[in-house]
């Protein structure tokens, strides 16, 4: 029994996350990286009125945006399917930190999230999300958001030139 037990202890030693071990999504990743702008020179209030019209401009809303807090978080973003885990919504995370009394970063992450229902995959009343890492086609998904805004955030402040 004791050499047994051992055998199916050894897949879990090969350095594997229990996010990827666990086969039923609510430990499923769903959270991306920080991508960071790197110093802008500019008030803060113009800096957060900056990314909160990007923010919109990628279709999502902000709630509770306030232009002196340097944090916003968007409300979910949904898109319905009728097939299994393709129900997916999203939202963005920014922060807006001091680098120094004149100048900021922005740092921006995004979350991802698919409905887990096989009976009502189309359903966002009866939806039950789980993290977007729990399906491999979804899984490259949860940056892109992050990844848009950021670039675009980066084109505003600096330009082409860098």
């Amino acid at each position: 029994m004791l050499r047994c037990s051992g055998w199916m202890v050894l897949p879990l030693l090969g350095g594997c996350i229990v996010n990827q071990v666990t086969s039923f999504g609510i430990m499923a990743e769903r959270t991306s990286n920080w991508y960071e702008t790197g110093a802008v020179q500019k008030p803060l209030p113009e800096i957060s009125r900056t990314v909160h019209e990007a923010i919109l401009r990628q279709g999502y809303v902000t709630p509770n945006f306030d232009d002196h807090s340097g944090y916003i978080v968007t409300g979910w973003n949904t898109t319905m399917s009728p097939m299994f885990r393709e129900s997916v919504r999203s939202m963005i995370e920014v922060q807006i930190v001091p680098v120094d009394p004149n100048s900021y970063n922005v740092r921006i992450r995004s979350s991802v999230e698919v409905n887990d229902s096989s009976s009502h995959p189309g359903d966002a009343e009866l939806a039950s999300w789980v993290g977007a890492g729990v399906c491999d086609k979804q899984k490259p998904r949860i940056p892109e958001a992050a990844i848009q805004l950021h670039t675009m955030l980066k084109l505003r402040f600096f330009g082409f030139n860098q």
